[in-house]
C-alpha cells in the first residue's frame, strides 16, 4: 500500500496548502511541517501517503536518537498529515498510532548550594557595611532575604506592589 513518489509529493502539497488556508498555521510551522514530511517521505521511498503501521515503527525507531521535542513535533506533523488524509477520503484507516508520544520532559529547578547562599549574604552584607548604605543595597538585602526566607519565585518577588 505505497503512493508512487510523484504522488506523496503532490499530496503534502495539498496538505500544506490545506494548512495555509484552512488551519491559518504559521509560516515556520508550515516550514517545518513540510520538511518533516518531505524527509519521512524519502526515508519510506515516496511511500508515506501509503505507510502502513510496519513503516511508521521504522520511522520512528529512525527518530529514536533525536531529541523528544523534535519527535514531538514530527510525530505531530504526520499525524495530521494522516488525519487530512482520512478527511480526504484518501485512507480508510489511520496508522499515526504507530508514532511515539513523548512526553515532554520538564527541568528542575536550579537550587543554590548552601555555600552560594553563604557568599550571597556576606556579599550583601559587605555592601550593607558601607558608610552610609547605598538605599539599593538596602534595597537588595531586603528582596534577597524575603526571596530565601519565603519561597517566593523570582518573577513573583519582583511583582509584589511596593506596599505589600
Amino acid at each position: 500500500m505505497s503512493a508512487p513518489p510523484g504522488e506523496d509529493r503532490a499530496l503534502i502539497e495539498r496538505f500544506l496548502e490545506m494548512m495555509r488556508a484552512e488551519a491559518g498555521a504559521a509560516a515556520n510551522t508550515i516550514a517545518a511541517y513540510a520538511t518533516d514530511l518531505r524527509l519521512a517521505s524519502d526515508l519510506l521511498r515516496g511511500g508515506l501517503a501509503g505507510a502502513g503501521r510496519a513503516e511508521i515503527e521504522t520511522l520512528a525507531a529512525e527518530w529514536q536518537p533525536l531529541a523528544r521535542a523534535t519527535v514531538a513535533r514530527k510525530s505531530a506533523a504526520l499525524r495530521r498529515f494522516f488525519a487530512f488524509l482520512a478527511d480526504e477520503g484518501l485512507r480508510g484507516d489511520d496508522p499515526s498510532g504507530a508514532l511515539p508520544r513523548p512526553g515532554t520532559a520538564r527541568a528542575l529547578p536550579k537550587v543554590l548550594s548552601v555555600e552560594d547562599v553563604d557568599r550571597m549574604f556576606a556579599a550583601i552584607a559587605a555592601r550593607i557595611a558601607r558608610v552610609p548604605p547605598d538605599p539599593n543595597d538596602l534595597r537588595l538585602q531586603a528582596l534577597i532575604e524575603l526571596l530565601y526566607g519565603s519561597g517566593l519565585r523570582a518573577t513573583e518577588l519582583v511583582s509584589l506592589p511596593r506596599n505589600a
